[in-house]
């Protein structure tokens, strides 16, 4: 009778610790981050002593983890389209999260979150040649609980994150993986765009903005995901430009202060390098000639051909996730610095299926409510960095 007792009393406890998760995680993402404490801080803080989710457990990634030596010269940024990355757990606050839930249509489980988690960290390992880039952006995840969760996958680092609730309708948000030896935030906010021009009640999730110490140095990092091309190019494309002028404003401001800040933007924009939100009205530039002070330039135009992308669209490829840098950062002459061609996109075989009648395309987790079992319907890009 006492061993059953205990039992229930130790399952209850469980149960009210992941409940708990959950409300801390939210109110967490909603504090500013200041030096080494706010958004950031709170949220390992709350998910730290969470009980792991029920069995089966990872299986691993398959990819031995090379730990970062803190003083070494060269490091990868990563950005990650993740397609809808949630966790089985119910949030009431989030109805986006109702049909990634178990014993719904897409009958969402653990064993099923645990698997993508594990194909998503071997992508990104795989990407670092054994190394997690230091710098990971994230799109389409549902919360804190995931991104640290996704970060358990680099085994023997220690990665902090940023991450705030948006007003998404899908319940999907933007968020920023930190190898704490390496970067440490001093200021972020959420970049709410203005949908006021939309007849109808229109929602997309926020821009991130994080100020942070990178070595010793001041980087600016953006991490976006831009609203979708639904309903067509042209229906739109505004709202894609509404996202880029709210963007522009920021990195305006920052110029501002700093004509030679350090800059990176990375996302998927829904758009081509070309396309005006791109082009002309966040004026990222493509070409890395002639470059003045405060200028960006979108380093994915020069890899994009109609054989190379990272989002294929009926046998199409498109370039929609993009790294974009200022001049200050392309031209650094000392310091943190990169190169032109510093952009790539991470294609492995394990990560595509072929399409009878598209061919070869990433290999998406679900098509509506049917289970493929992919790591992402995106191809994850990077870049190098490198202290002069």
């Amino acid at each position: 009778m006492n061993n059953l007792f205990l039992f229930l009393a130790l399952f209850v406890i469980t149960l009210l610790v992941a409940c708990d998760l959950k409300g801390k995680t939210s109110t967490a993402q909603k504090e500013p981050v200041k030096a080494t404490t706010g958004a950031a801080t709170a949220q390992a803080s709350s998910t730290k002593d969470n009980t792991t989710p029920p069995a089966p457990a990872s299986k691993g990634t398959g990819v031995e983890v090379k730990k970062i030596n803190p003083n070494q010269k060269s490091f990868r940024i990563a950005f990650y389209n993740v397609e809808n990355l949630f966790d089985i757990y119910d949030d009431p606050t989030n109805d986006g999260d109702n049909e990634y839930l178990p014993g719904t249509e897409k009958n969402w489980s653990n064993e099923r979150y645990q698997n993508k988690l594990d194909q998503l960290g071997r992508a990104l390992l795989e990407l670092g040649e054994g190394e997690a880039p230091v710098l990971i952006g994230l799109s389409e995840i549902e919360n804190a609980m995931v991104m640290r969760d996704l970060s358990k996958r680099f085994t023997g680092e220690e990665f902090g994150w940023v991450q705030y609730d948006s007003q998404d309708k899908r319940g999907i948000d933007v968020g920023l993986l930190y190898n704490k030896a390496v970067f440490t935030p001093k200021e972020s906010e959420p970049l709410t765009i203005d949908f006021s021009f939309e007849k109808k009640e229109y929602t997309s999730r926020d821009i991130l903005y994080v100020n942070g110490d990178f070595k010793g140095e001041s980087i600016h990092l953006f991490v976006c995901h831009w609203p979708s091309r639904r309903g067509g190019l042209a229906v739109s494309e505004p709202r894609r430009v509404a996202a880029a002028k709210v963007t522009r404003q920021k990195i305006d401001a920052v110029l501002a202060k700093d004509a030679d800040a350090k800059i990176v933007l990375m996302g998927d924009f829904n758009d081509e390098p070309n396309n005006k939100s791109m082009e002309r009205i966040l004026k990222a530039a493509l070409s890395p000639d002639n470059l003045s002070k405060g200028d960006l330039f979108n380093a994915a135009h020069a890899i994009n051909t109609s054989t190379v992308g990272t989002y294929n669209y009926q046998g199409q490829w498109n370039m929609l996730d993009q790294i974009v840098f200022s001049n200050g950062l392309l031209n650094a002459q000392k310091g943190l610095s990169t190169s032109a061609n510093s952009m790539g996109i991470y294609k492995a075989d394990w990560m595509l299926y072929t399409d009878k009648k598209h061919g070869k395309r990433p290999s998406k987790t679900y098509g509506r409510s049917k289970y493929y079992g992919g790591v992402s319907d995106h191809l994850p890009i990077y870049m190098t960095v490198e202290i002069k």
